[in-house]
């Protein structure tokens, strides 16, 4: 009723374009599953990451054609389709496609498909329910989104439903990311052709070099043929046949794949418990249809151990979580934690809009409205105390409470007490983790509980000796940021220049307190890029600082030097976790 009246309005933000298209699959795998359809996702590489517009509209005209897709088809495939296409000067349009293997239509429905009540015919409403007043709505909201939508389609060969939709990107498009998985050697087993080709696309978009198999006989074929071996295996649960468990078992006694990483492709309609699969050989899972972002962050988990460790044993580490909707304020001054947190935010699900002061996040809060704040502590103009305080002073006249949460690497018991009194609602410790960010976040942010996550079962080594690089988090930050990470580094290395050297300026003066605060600031950075032994060391002098020892901390301070420059050319080249055993995916 308000499209006819014109009275429908989108609400344009920017959002995760392939996240978004990712979670309607997501909605509709289990149901695909269900009568053994293949679910597959392809969103072109040349799409940009993040674009502007509606995306709660758009998620609902690409659910009403997946569910009518999957809804019309009894065996094949539904293939969701997402691609850039010319749209003038300007101006940037997607084209999204829906195909599948089903019923089709006749060349007399086609015309009024998109007419209000329209059936494709009575016997196939009868045993499937009507396409009714679905398309005619998505017609609608398609054309505000400055679009159209169609239909090609033959009787008994299926269909392939489209619609375009005007998408600026967010930012403007930066040179391509280096390719994640450059050089990768990727064996990949999939029974299903469409599957198949689709992730093998994916993969060599990305830069691996793939070797597909239908089975796991021609799997074992592949293996004599190739020369050099393969760097990982990708085995999807139905081309290892009825017992994929028995399959790897079979592939770690085969001297060839003894050492092979592989990794199991499930659907919803397969329950594999985490120690059978590991015991199996699987170093981890990923549900069907595969999210990207998932794939490599797995084969990054995965790849990114030492031989030695892989030679100890699998461990189980807990599901990854849910993922949230809602837009989120971030006020932090510090560039290399915000843009931390920021990618880290977005790659659990959340928009996000940055502030840099409590002054410009009070400016902010009364621009728009916002499901949670998160809240540094210290910052220039106006801390986060202060700022909490004319937040909730706002409030008093506006009605409602918005949550807000403090972030800062002082846990001490008096400073949560502070953060209380001064009206906030939770605290976090810097610097952050993924694992932090959830919890704190289950609480405030809706979920999106169709979201099928990946499982990741990594191979873990007791004992083994800290290293220079946290490389997990490295390579988190790698395949998030993408293109992006190059530049955090550079900002992160000049930040730390000048941080030791106004530390070299504050032992010279015995200036206890601002050799107090740039250690402190070093400390969180560091943190937050995975330069590990570097935070540890700043760390150690925050502590000699807060005590007032500033003579001995003179030693500590060379050493803070020696350890930049040690780090430096690891987080600028690409691999640079081989430098030290381990191979970094995400580079």
């Amino acid at each position: 009723s308000k499209i006819e009246a014109g009275k429908l309005a989108l609400e344009p933000v920017a959002f995760d374009l392939a996240t978004t298209v990712e979670d309607v699959a997501a909605l509709w795998a289990a149901r695909a599953a269900a009568k053994g359809l293949e679910l597959v996702v392809e969103i072109d590489a040349e799409c940009p990451r993040r674009v502007i517009g509606d995306a709660g509209r758009l998620g609902q005209v690409l659910g009403n054609l997946v569910g009518n897709a999957v809804k019309f088809t009894e065996s094949g495939h539904v293939l969701i389709r997402v691609r850039p296409e010319p749209a003038g000067e300007g101006k940037a349009r997607m084209l999204f496609e829906v195909e599948d293997t089903g019923v089709g239509l006749a060349d007399g429905v086609r015309a009024r498909l998109f007419q209000p009540f329209s059936q494709a015919d009575a016997s196939t409403t009868r045993r499937f329910g009507g396409t009714g007043l679905g398309l005619a709505i998505c017609r609608r909201l398609v054309e505000l989104m400055g679009g159209d939508i169609g239909v090609e389609s033959e009787r008994r060969r299926g269909a392939r439903f489209w619609f375009q939709a005007l998408l600026p990107a967010d930012e403007p498009q930066s040179a391509r990311a280096p390719s994640p998985l450059a050089g990768l050697r990727v064996l990949l087993v999939q029974s299903h052709p469409m599957g198949r080709e689709v992730l093998a696309r994916r993969l060599a978009a990305a830069g691996a070099e793939v070797t597909p198999a239908a089975d796991t006989g021609d799997a074992l074929r592949r293996g004599d043929e190739s020369v050099g071996g393969f760097d990982i295996a990708l085995i999807d649960h139905d081309a290892a046949g009825s017992d994929a468990l028995a399959l790897g078992s079979r592939m770690r006694r085969d001297a060839r794949y003894r050492s092979l990483p592989m990794i199991l492709l499930t659907s919803a309609r397969h329950s594999i418990d985490s120690a059978q699969l590991g015991g199996s050989g699987f170093v981890g899972s990923l549900r069907k249809p595969v999210r990207m972002d998932g794939l490599l962050q797995t084969i990054g988990r995965v790849l990114a151990q030492s031989p030695a460790a892989q030679a100890v044993g699998i461990e189980q580490c807990p599901a990854t979580p849910d993922r949230f909707c809602g837009t989120v304020l971030l006020v932090e001054d510090n560039e290399v934690n915000r843009r931390v947190a920021i990618t880290l935010l977005r790659k659990i699900g959340a928009d996000v809009v940055a502030a840099s002061n409590g002054r410009e996040a009070l400016e902010r809060v009364q621009e728009r409205r916002y499901q949670l704040i998160l809240m540094d502590m210290h910052m220039p103009e106006m801390d986060g105390l202060e700022a909490t305080r004319a937040i909730r002073r706002l409030e008093e006249h506006a009605g409602r409470r918005l949550p807000i949460v403090a972030m800062t690497a002082n846990v001490l018991p008096e400073a949560r007490a502070a953060c209380f009194a001064a009206g906030m609602d939770g605290f976090i410790a810097k610097p952050f983790v993924r694992a932090q960010l959830v919890e704190e976040l289950k609480r405030w942010l809706p979920r999106r509980a169709d979201l099928l996550p990946a499982e990741v079962l990594p191979l873990h080594a007791k004992g083994a000796p800290a290293k220079r690089l946290d490389y997990g988090r490295v390579a988190a930050l790698r395949q998030g940021m993408q293109s992006d990470f190059d530049e955090l580094v550079t900002v992160f290395l000049e930040t730390a220049d000048g941080l030791v050297s106004a530390m070299g300026a504050a032992l010279e003066t015995s200036d206890a307190t601002a050799l107090f605060r740039h250690a402190h600031t070093l400390k969180s950075s560091a943190g937050n890029v995975g330069a590990a032994e570097l935070s540890r060391l700043a760390r150690s002098l925050e502590t000699h600082a807060r005590a007032g020892v500033v003579f001995e901390s003179s030693a500590l301070v060379e050493e803070l030097k020696a350890e930049l420059e040690r780090v430096r050319p690891l987080l600028r080249q690409t691999g640079a976790c081989e430098q030290e055993g381990v191979r970094d995916v995400a580079s």
